[in-house]
Order: structure tokens, then sequence, then C-alpha cells
């Protein structure tokens, strides 16, 4: 099996349980994605091929969860950084229903309750 270029493949004797031929013969194969860091470990078959492509397919396993959450992380901070905080002090408008007033909050412009919840938004721009 022909590895992409990012993954370092190493073959060596299995340990463990296994008696003479585990011993002998080199088997376990271990995967290393090199841009990760991120590496498996496969000794469960006999055959040495069987091994490497258990391997890899863990590896990629783990390589796509790794690179899901990097974009899961950088999601979540652009996502807070739109949310700010949620406190009062971030409001945008006002509603004040028993006045019949909104209050925009980044403009400083206040407006008929009634016109704006028309459609007359721009009276707050």
């Amino acid at each position: 099996m022909k590895l992409p270029k990012e993954f370092k493949l190493e073959i060596t004797r299995g340990h463990g349980p296994g008696g003479q031929h585990k011993n002998k013969v080199e088997t376990c194969a271990v995967i290393t994605h090199l841009p990760t860091g991120l590496s498996q470990t496969c000794q469960d078959s006999r055959s040495q091929k069987d091994n490497i492509e258990t391997a890899y397919t863990r590896l990629l396993v783990l390589v796509t969860e790794y690179y899901n959450n990097i974009k899961l992380d950088n999601l979540n901070q652009v996502r807070k950084g739109q949310i700010n905080n949620g406190e009062r002090s971030f409001r945008r408008r006002t509603y004040d229903y028993k006045s019949g007033i909104v209050t925009d909050h980044t403009t400083g412009k206040k407006a008929s309750l009634f016109k704006v919840l028309d459609g007359a938004i721009e009276l707050l721009r």
C-alpha cells in the first residue's frame, strides 16, 4: 500500500503474547501523520499488509476528527465574537411597548414603535 507523503510508516516487531511468530516476524505497523503528529499502531493481524491498512484507516479517522475540531473551535470563536458576552450593555434596540418608542442603541435614535413594526426600520439608521 502506497501512503501519501504526509504519512510516515514504520514496521516493527510486535510485542505482547503471541509466541515465536510474533517475536521473529515484523508485522506491527506504526503510521504517523507528520503535520499533526498523530500516530496509530496496529498489530492485530499476522499480515503486515492488513495491519498497515487497519492502522491507516484508524489514523484517517483521528486526523479527520482533529481537523473538524479545529474548524469547530474557529467557528465557535467567530460566533462568540458576534454575540459578545450577552450583557445588557451590548443591546442593539429596546422596544418599549408601554410608551410606543423604539430606541436604537448603536445610532442613538428613537422612533415610533408602530412605524418600525410596519416596516419603517430606516427611521433608526
